[in-house]
This record gives C-alpha cells, structure tokens and sequence, in this order.
C-alpha cells in the first residue's frame, strides 16, 4: 500500500492542524511524517497495525510514518 494522505499545511509546511467532524470513513492510507491526534469530542473507530480501537475524548495518539 504505497497510498499517502494528502494534509493541508498553514503558514508553516512542518505543522498541519486539522479538525474533522462527521467525517465518513478514510481508506487505509500511510504519510511520511508523524501524526499526533488528540480526540476531543465524539468517538471513532481505529485500525492501525490491524487492530481496531474505540477512541473517546481525552484520547491521544502517535502514528509513526510509512
């Protein structure tokens, strides 16, 4: 799977901030750079490395590149 996200960059090309609400389902996808998440509100599902999580608010994590 060589399918890489494409992130909107604002002002500095290193930080990408991006809020997502009532989102439908992203297709497995990789980046080359490190995603950190923080879930503020609401829930979702989360398969990573073929395990599925809940996440709720209060919840962070890091996602490594490729």
């Amino acid at each position: 799977m060589k399918r890489y996200f494409p992130f909107v960059t604002y002002g500095n090309p290193d930080i990408s901030i991006n809020y997502y609400t009532g989102v439908p389902p992203t297709k497995p996808h990789m980046h080359d750079f490190h995603e950190l998440v923080l879930i503020v509100k609401g829930s979702c599902r989360f398969l990573y490395q073929h395990t599925e999580s809940v996440l709720i608010p209060g919840d962070v994590y890091l996602i490594e590149p490729h």
